[in-house]
């Protein structure tokens, strides 16, 4: 017997239903709209479909995008109402995201994409380059088991879940040592953010890679770009050492 829908995930369908109507209105598809906002296209696919949690910071992102505040009685909020309505003013984006405005688009950090655990969808030019793979255009279909070994594979990937075991919560930079096309293992500071399903599972990763050079160049800016500053200290400590 199929278990009742939450309010949460109703609130989901409904927004998302939302985003489509607001979205075609603009004459935009779900490719251009998803790239215009910095979001993973699969990704937009599914908040469209209202088949994953949404967090504080891309709700902000997609109201002020289709400019929901100015439409909101169309859907049915409830709790929601406060956030659908535009009165939070505060700079609402996650370290994540300021370490990607900094790094990725500034071009000095490598950026992945995962689906699930087990395949790489997306990585920029950055990353390609600093692990030996040829060729321009961030799509790519390849197996994590490609770059990373087997026992640091289940290793990430058993964090990864626990993060969604534990509500989604944001976790750690790890280190982690991706194969170059030479044989070699390159070392990085993978800072993920984690996606999860409803059903506590992991439906997608993207991850900002810093290696050890860009680190040592641009360390001094990671305490004041981001609050957990003492977190990514910890892990530059791990990534010098290995």
């Amino acid at each position: 017997m199929q278990n009742e829908p939450t309010d949460t995930q109703k609130f989901l369908v409904e927004f998302g239903k939302l985003l489509k109507k607001t979205r075609k209105s603009m004459g935009l598809s779900q490719v251009n709209a998803s790239a215009e906002m910095r979001i993973d296209y699969r990704h937009y696919q599914n908040i469209e479909g209202g088949k994953i949690n949404l967090r504080l910071d891309t709700m902000m992102k997609l109201i002020k995008f289709y400019n929901l505040d100015k439409i909101r009685d169309e859907i049915e909020v409830g709790t929601f109402s406060d956030l659908l309505s535009g009165k939070p003013q505060e700079d609402v984006r996650s370290d994540w995201e300021i370490l990607y405005d900094y790094f990725v688009k500034g071009g000095k950090a490598g950026f992945g994409v995962c689906t699930q655990t087990t395949m790489i969808n997306h990585m920029n030019d950055t990353l390609k380059e600093k692990v030996g793979i040829a060729g321009g255009g961030g799509v790519l279909e390849a197996s994590n088991a490609d770059l990373l070994d087997e026992q640091e594979l289940v290793q990430l990937n058993h964090y990864l879940k626990q993060s969604c075991k534990n509500g989604g919560e944001a976790i750690e930079p790890v280190v982690v040592h991706l194969r170059h096309r030479d044989g070699a293992r390159v070392p990085f500071l993978m800072v993920p953010d984690v996606r999860c399903s409803f059903d506590g599972e992991v439906a997608e990763t993207q991850g900002i890679f810093i290696d050890a050079s860009t680190l040592e160049e641009e360390g001094s800016r990671l305490s004041q770009l981001v609050k957990s500053y003492k977190k990514f200290s910890q892990a530059s400590d791990m990534l010098k050492s290995s």
